[in-house]
C-alpha cells in the first residue's frame, strides 16, 4: 500500500468544505448534555475549562497539518505503513479503527437516548437505530463529496439552534454565577478540559480526508477556523448552562441544552425541544458518516476490499453495538469509557506520532545524506 492517495478529480472538494466537514464532525448530540460533566469538575469556571481544551485542539491540528505536509497526498492509513511498516502500521491503523466503531455506536446511542428521553420513551431503539444507520448508508454511497453536502446543512441546522437559544434563555441568565472567576483549583479545571475529551473531538477525521482536498495549501487555514466555530459555540453553550441553572440543577440536568429549549416559544410554535431534537438528526447523520466511510477507507487501504461492499457490513456491527446497552447507566459508562479513549487516541497519538515522523525521517534524511556522500 502506498502512503499516498491520488482520488479522482471528480471525488475531491474545495478547502473551504472543510469549514463545514470538520464542524459536524465535532458538534453533534454531546453539545446536549455536556455541560453537566464538565460543571461537575469545574463547578461555575466550567467554561475555563472549555477554553482550554478548546486551545489544546488547535495545536493538535496544527500537528496533524503539519504531519500531512511531509507527504503528498497521504492519509493516516498510508502513513502508519510508511513510518512502521506493514504489521505494525496496520496494527495502530486497526487499533484507530476499532476506536471509530466505538464512538459511531456511542452517537447512534446517545442520540437515540435523546429521543426517547423527550419524544418517544417506548419507542424500539433497533427501529430508531436502523433509521439512523441506512440513511448514513445510502449518503455514503454518494462519497465523501455528498457527505460535504450535507454538512453544509448540519451548518445552518446548528446556526439556527443556537440562535433559538440566544431568543429566550438568556433573558432569565444570572449572570452572577460566573462569579468569582478562579474560584475552581487548576486541577478540577483540568478534569473539566479532559471531561471534554469525546466531546469536542471529530476533528480527526483531517487524516483521512485531507487526500480529497483540491487546494491542500488552504486545508490547515479553514480546518482552524472550523474549529474556532466550533469552540465558541461550546464555549456560549457552557456558559449559558452555567447562567441559566442553578448550580444543584446544572449537576442534575443530564439534557442541559434540551431543557433551556422548553421556555423558547413562538406564537406559531411550542415545545421546539421537541423539533430540535428530531431536527438534530441532519447534524448527527453527517458526523456519523464521516466515521463510517473512514471505515470503508480503512479495509479498502489495507486489504483491498471494496468500500461499497464494507460499508454495510460496518453499519450492521454498529447497529448490533447499539443494542447492548439499554439503561441510562450503560449509556454512559460507554460514553465515558470511549471518552477516555478519545484522550488517547485524538489528542495524544497526533503528538506521539509528530514525534516519531521527525524521529524516523530526520534518522532516514541523515542515511541518505550519508549513502550519497559515499
Amino acid at each position: 500500500m502506498k502512503a499516498d492517495v491520488m482520488p479522482k478529480p471528480q471525488n475531491m472538494f474545495q478547502a473551504y468544505m472543510l469549514l463545514f466537514l470538520i464542524s459536524s464532525g465535532q458538534i453533534g448530540v454531546g453539545i446536549f448534555g455536556f455541560q453537566r460533566i464538565v460543571g461537575m469538575h469545574s463547578d461555575h469556571d466550567a467554561w475555563i475549562s472549555v477554553i482550554v481544551a478548546g486551545i489544546v485542539s488547535h495545536i493538535v491540528v496544527g500537528l496533524m497539518f503539519w504531519i500531512l505536509s511531509k507527504h503528498e497526498s497521504a492519509d493516516l492509513y498510508g502513513i502508519h505503513q510508511h513510518l512502521f511498516g506493514r504489521w505494525i502500521g496496520n496494527g495502530l491503523s486497526m487499533v484507530m479503527m476499532v476506536y471509530y466503531v466505538m464512538v459511531s455506536v456511542t452517537i447512534v446511542r446517545t442520540y437515540i437516548e435523546l429521543i426517547q428521553s423527550w419524544i418517544f420513551p417506548t419507542f424500539p431503539t433497533w427501529v430508531l437505530s436502523m433509521t439512523l444507520l441506512l440513511l448514513a448508508w445510502y449518503g455514503i454511497t454518494g462519497g465523501i463529496r455528498l457527505i460535504a453536502g450535507l454538512s453544509t446543512i448540519s451548518f445552518f441546522v446548528i446556526l439556527f439552534f443556537i440562535g433559538t437559544l440566544y431568543i429566550s434563555p438568556i433573558k432569565y441568565a444570572s449572570w452572577s454565577h460566573l462569579l468569582p472567576i478562579g474560584e475552581t483549583s487548576p486541577w478540577a479545571i483540568m478534569k473539566g478540559t479532559i471531561s471534554m475529551g469525546l466531546t469536542i473531538s471529530g476533528f480527526e477525521s483531517i487524516f483521512y480526508i485531507y487526500p480529497y482536498i483540491k487546494d491542500k495549501s488552504n486545508g490547515a487555514k479553514y480546518a482552524q477556523y472550523s474549529l474556532l466555530f466550533s469552540n465558541i459555540i461550546y464555549l456560549f453553550m457552557m456558559i449559558m448552562g452555567i447562567v441559566y441553572f442553578s448550580k444543584g440543577q446544572l449537576t442534575r440536568s443530564i439534557w442541559a441544552s434540551t431543557s433551556m429549549l422548553k421556555i423558547v416559544k413562538f406564537p406559531f410554535l411550542e415545545r421546539l425541544e421537541y423539533i430540535a431534537s428530531s431536527v438534530w438528526m441532519f447534524v448527527v447523520i453527517p458526523g456519523l458518516m464521516i466515521y463510517i466511510w473512514v471505515l470503508g477507507r480503512g479495509f479498502k487501504r489495507m486489504m483491498g476490499w471494496k468500500q461499497r461492499m464494507m460499508t454495510p457490513i460496518i453499519c450492521f456491527v454498529i447497529f448490533i453495538g447499539s443494542l447492548i446497552s439499554q439503561d441510562r447507566e450503560h449509556i454512559h459508562m460507554l460514553s465515558t469509557f470511549t471518552g477516555r479513549c478519545a484522550l488517547f487516541v485524538v489528542f495524544l497519538y497526533p503528538v506521539v506520532l509528530f514525534l516519531f515522523q521527525t524521529l524516523i525521517l530526520g534518522i532516514r534524511d541523515q542515511s541518505d545524506k550519508k549513502g550519497a556522500a559515499e
